[in-house]
């Protein structure tokens, strides 16, 4: 199972126009040097990934929690790793997702699991004459735009192409998304939310790392519509950075929960190509 470097997921996203300058944060600036030493901890096998790169986008509690973890005397790493992986979880107070929408999260994952090997080459054999995508066809139709990771960046990109161009009327995309990391800036965000797309999904298991990759204070936003998984519980967030959501489990997130769906670890790509 090979996962994403987290170079192409940082040129994916400044490729749609986002500034790479650092913005001003009003969250409380956490210590570099424990951010470091957490992620050694949080995620072992990201060697070359340095944890400060959350440092503007950590709140006040959260770094505060962050340093009692990492000054806590006579703790080993292990009690240390236990102590950060338990950290800054709280049931958020937002709406549980429930019925036909939690349904259908289950349903469009296991589309995003098969379609893990896709690649460029068989994404460009699709083709959507008028008889299909004009409505002759299919009138009632709708087209699922899904993927996890990287996989999901390029599915918010096609969806947002493929509604804003004509292609398919917005009204039959859906756009539904598995740990995906941030594409664009706010305005970016914002024409997607603009688009009247037939509905946006875009699901965080628990404390996934790459969901809040590239960092806010990097200029980059999410889109809205975040289903995040809390201990089996899915929550509806609001507006496309809800701080009572995932983005409360900043810095203590983990590489680990990337692959994971309601707690199965490596289901996405599990299958292998």
């Amino acid at each position: 199972m090979q996962i994403p470097s987290f170079g192409l997921l940082f040129l994916l996203a400044l490729a749609t126009g986002a500034s790479a300058a650092p913005a001003t944060s009003t969250k409380g600036v956490a210590n570099k040097s424990e951010l470091t030493a957490a992620g050694k901890l949080l995620s072992p096998g990201l060697t070359n990934f340095d944890y400060a790169v959350f440092e503007s986008d950590v709140g006040s509690r959260q770094a505060k929690e962050l340093h009692a973890i990492m000054s806590m005397e006579g703790a080993d790493d292990d009690m240390k790793r236990d102590h950060l992986l338990a950290a800054a979880s709280s049931t958020p107070a937002r709406p549980a997702v429930t019925g036909t929408a939690l349904q259908n999260l289950k349903d469009y994952a296991v589309y995003a699991e098969i379609a893990y090997c896709g690649s460029a080459s068989t994404l460009g054999t699709w083709g959507c004459g008028a008889k299909t995508c004009g409505g002759r066809r299919y009138p009632t139709a709708k087209v699922l735009y899904t993927g996890h990771s990287l996989g999901g960046a390029i599915a918010t990109l096609a969806a947002a192409d493929t509604a804003a161009s004509g292609l398919v009327a917005a009204s039959k995309v859906q756009l539904t998304i598995y740990n995906s990391p941030r594409v664009g800036s706010a305005t970016f965000s914002d024409m997607v939310s603009a688009l009247g797309l037939s509905g946006v999904a875009r699901f965080v298991e628990e404390n996934d790392i790459v969901s809040h990759l590239p960092p806010t204070s990097f200029g980059f936003n999410h889109v809205v519509g975040e289903d995040y998984q809390r201990s089996g519980v899915v929550y509806a967030c609001t507006g496309a950075e809800d701080s009572s959501c995932s983005n409360s489990r900043v810095p203590f997130t983990s590489i680990d929960s990337h692959t994971q769906f309601f707690g199965t670890a490596g289901w996405f790509g599990g299958s292998g190509c």
